[in-house]
């Protein structure tokens, strides 16, 4: 198999956090961070991401897995369109920014964003630290690739998964799996099976290289929703057992309703 193209990825870098905010989907912390070996793996079987997002637990705590990450672009032929992330804005790194300045030179756009909401705002409150996040987003915002706060939508719901199961049931909804589509495009632009792969709408992985869902729990990013390793089977076999390959129009066609599907339910942060 050659190497494939991905619509969306999701590279969930840790599972630490400085926080434990009340509608976490995430749930339970633990240092677990995403290692070279995982990120190598990974990148390695990719031609070209549209948009690759980092994940948590804080980002910001994962800079070595940053890292890995930067210097994988800078020594391999990958495109990606956009690179981008959301911190709780709780820590200040230059470490993090610099890694940004230098991934620049090889992504066609770089942002992040930084948490501000309810829930954020009641933890940050708790741990004495609203001063501190406060100054951080004002040092924050002189970054080129600072693109704004992140809220929650109001009108979405969120996922039933970690800390949010606690929350009020009016407010969750439970995850439907994301169905994910393949196709196939020969040199002519034509259906091929054996021509050039293109897998979307997402793809999510975890800190041990497990295939999950975006939105769900660490506990069940392990279980139910583990749909096997990138250290043991290509992302793109993976996608085969349990997606569906289609010809080129009804590909796009159905990535994008089964992302607006998604994106209907779905809360903006986690």
């Amino acid at each position: 198999m050659g190497k494939i193209n991905l619509q969306n990825l999701s590279l969930i870098v840790t599972n630490d956090c400085n926080l434990n905010c009340a509608h976490c989907m995430g749930g339970c912390k633990n240092s677990t961070d995403m290692n070279k070996d995982v990120i190598d793996t990974t990148l390695s079987q990719i031609s070209s991401i549209h948009s690759l997002s980092i994940c948590g637990g804080e980002p910001t705590l994962a800079l070595e897995s940053l890292n890995s990450i930067l210097e994988f672009i800078k020594n391999n032929d990958i495109k990606i369109d956009i690179f981008n992330t959301t911190i709780n804005g709780t820590i200040y790194s230059n470490d993090f920014l610099n890694i940004f300045r230098e991934l620049n030179e090889y992504v066609d756009t770089c942002l992040f964003y930084i948490s501000s909401d309810i829930y954020h705002d009641n933890e940050v409150k708790r741990l004495n630290l609203k001063k501190k996040y406060v100054e951080n987003l004002i040092k924050y915002r002189k970054s080129e690739f600072y693109y704004g706060v992140r809220k929650l939508n109001k009108n979405l719901k969120l996922f039933n998964e970690g800390n949010a199961k606690n929350l009020d049931s009016s407010l969750t909804v439970d995850i439907k799996p994301i169905k994910v589509y393949l196709t196939y495009i020969d040199s002519k632009n034509k259906f091929d099976k054996n021509g050039q792969c293109y897998i979307g709408p997402m793809i999510t992985i975890n800190p041990e290289g497990i295939i999950t869902e975006y939105e769900a729990s660490t506990e069940h990013q392990n279980t139910i929703y583990n749909y096997g390793s990138v250290l043991e089977e290509s992302i793109e076999e993976n996608s085969l057992k349990r997606g569906r390959v289609l010809i080129p129009r009804k590909f796009d066609k159905a990535t994008e309703k089964e992302m607006n599907r998604y994106n209907r339910i779905k809360t903006l942060i986690k």
